[in-house]
């Protein structure tokens, strides 16, 4: 690899350049680069963990409106059924006797 290959660089984990240490940092300031890359890779550790979250809600949303309308088609179908049932029923009774007018 040569020195400005960049390729295999996890951009994501590392610093940026105003908070690299320099040699002629003091102590202090080289504290206050550390807080703020810990900083910055615990806010984007925290939008990843939101950003899950809202996955998971938003697909248990969909599971739960999924398993509520298959809830209602099974109501409905047997509602229809029962109809049907009652309507054979009352078919077959008028079969039994002579029709009256």
């Amino acid at each position: 690899m040569s020195a400005g290959n960049t390729d295999n660089i996890d951009w994501t984990h590392a610093p940026s350049p105003e908070l690299e240490g320099k040699p002629t940092d003091s102590i202090q300031v080289q504290i206050a680069k550390f807080d703020e890359q810990s900083r910055r890779r615990w806010e984007r550790l925290m939008k990843q963990v939101a950003e899950q979250e809202a996955r998971r809600l938003a697909e248990e949303a969909a599971k739960k409106k999924a398993e509520e309308e298959a809830r209602r088609v099974a109501k409905e179908k047997q509602k229809a059924e029962e109809v049907a049932k009652q309507r054979h029923e009352r078919i077959s009774r008028r079969g039994a006797r002579p029709r009256q007018k």
